[in-house]
Order: C-alpha cells, then sequence, then structure tokens
C-alpha cells in the first residue's frame, strides 16, 4: 500500500477524544508499529500525542530484544475473561475449584461451568459469594462482575452498599447475609 493511502487510512481511524484532539483506537501490537511509523515518517520524526499506547509498544520492544518470552509478556497482561480473572484470583489465593465451591456453597458443576466458559452469565450472586471467599478486593470484585456479564456494585444502591462494605472489610458470606437481612434485602443465596 503506498505511503499516501496508508496514511489516509489509519486517518479514517482517529476518534476525537475528551480534549478535542484525535487519538488512534488501541490497535495490534503489528498494526501499533505499521501506525507508528506511518505517523513518524509523516511527521518528522514525531508522534505527537497520536499514541498513547508507544510507552506499552516501546517497553515490549525492549523486553523482546532482552530476550524475555512472549509468553512471560502474554501473562503479564490482565485477565480479559470471566474465566481467565477466576483462574487468576484462585491462583494468587492458592484455593482449589472444589475448596472453592464449598465456601462459596456453589455446586461444583456449577462452578466447573463457569471456569470452562459454558456458563457465560452466572448469577450477581454466585460472583459476589466466590469474590467474598476470594477476599478480593472491591475493583478485582468490580472487574469479576464486569466479566461475568453483570451490573457493578453502586453507591446509588442500598444493598450494594452494604455489599460493598463487606467486600472493602473482607467479611464472610454469612456476615454479610446478616447484614442484608437486617436491612430487610434478600440474601446472597437467593436467586435474582
Amino acid at each position: 500500500m503506498a505511503h499516501a493511502a496508508r496514511r489516509a487510512a489509519f486517518a479514517l481511524l482517529l476518534i476525537k477524544v475528551s480534549d478535542g484532539r484525535y487519538a488512534p483506537p488501541v490497535f495490534g501490537a503489528a498494526l501499533q508499529q505499521s501506525y507508528s511509523d506511518v505517523m513518524m515518517s509523516e511527521e518528522g520524526g514525531s508522534l505527537h500525542q497520536f499514541d498513547e499506547n508507544s510507552s506499552k509498544t516501546r517497553a515490549m520492544e525492549k523486553a523482546l530484544r532482552q530476550d524475555t518470552s512472549p509468553t512471560a509478556l502474554i501473562n503479564e497482561l490482565p485477565p480479559n475473561s470471566l474465566r481467565a480473572c477466576l483462574i487468576s484470583f484462585m491462583s494468587k489465593r492458592a484455593i482449589s475449584t472444589d475448596a472453592l465451591a464449598e465456601l462459596a456453597a456453589l455446586n461444583r458443576a456449577s462452578l466447573y461451568k463457569i471456569l470452562n466458559g459454558s456458563t457465560k452469565h452466572p448469577q450477581r450472586n454466585v460472583l459476589i459469594r466466590l469474590a467474598l471467599v476470594l477476599r478480593l478486593s472491591f475493583d478485582e470484585t468490580q472487574r469479576l462482575l464486569h466479566y461475568g456479564g453483570c451490573a457493578p456494585l453502586s453507591g446509588n444502591r442500598a444493598r450494594d452498599i452494604i455489599i460493598s462494605n463487606g467486600i472493602i472489610k473482607e467479611s464472610t458470606i454469612d456476615d454479610v447475609n446478616s447484614h442484608l437481612q437486617a436491612h430487610y434485602f434478600l440474601d446472597l443465596y437467593s436467586k435474582e
């Protein structure tokens, strides 16, 4: 593809950001490098504010040049699915699938279905119970809910405030259920 045509194709991909500047969407590494090459050659070697991922790309390039394995770099990426998220948290907490299922009062088969991807969107209460058992931080819980296709915990819902308090204070499922019941909310074992 001719240089001018490639530049025009990339220009069509630019998106307007909040301060009125234009920036590219996030590309894969190969396309990102191609985009950077075009922008640098066109702008006399300066990327301006176009490439917000360039520092990550340069760090990746440097690591690969220093013989870091691609697998090691891939393992550093944050989990991007419910399955990957749960497996990562279980690994960090050194808990087995059977133990997690038992502590979260969840049928083992149900947890295995979540982990193998056959259950794409488990019930929100199930994910919250898993988060409590795994002692996830508030942010980790929000990530788990996001990848599970569930609504995040919100300060606009009274029930969520009680659950958030339990997450932050690393309460047990029974403690959170007691607080929920004291405020006349359904507990975490209820079907939503």
